[in-house]
């Protein structure tokens, strides 16, 4: 489950999230991943998707599922 502020950031944080768990799937095949430190962490903590790419985001994959 994820959420938003708004439906296209929820949806975008949920296919974001598959797709970091398809990511640290493949890292676990090959070994153990290392963390960031939680310094890093803390450096991280930016806004994730900027709103002009959240938009972008958002109508690529609406765009792709009204083509289904």
């Amino acid at each position: 489950m994820t959420v938003g502020r708004t439906i296209p950031e929820a949806v975008m944080m949920a296919i974001y999230l598959e797709e970091a768990a398809e990511i640290l799937h493949g890292a676990l095949q090959i070994g153990t991943p290392i963390p960031l430190t939680l310094d890093e962490a803390e450096r991280r903590q930016v806004e994730a998707l900027p709103p002009v790419d959240l938009e972008r985001a958002w109508n690529f994959f609406k765009n792709r599922a009204e083509n289904l």
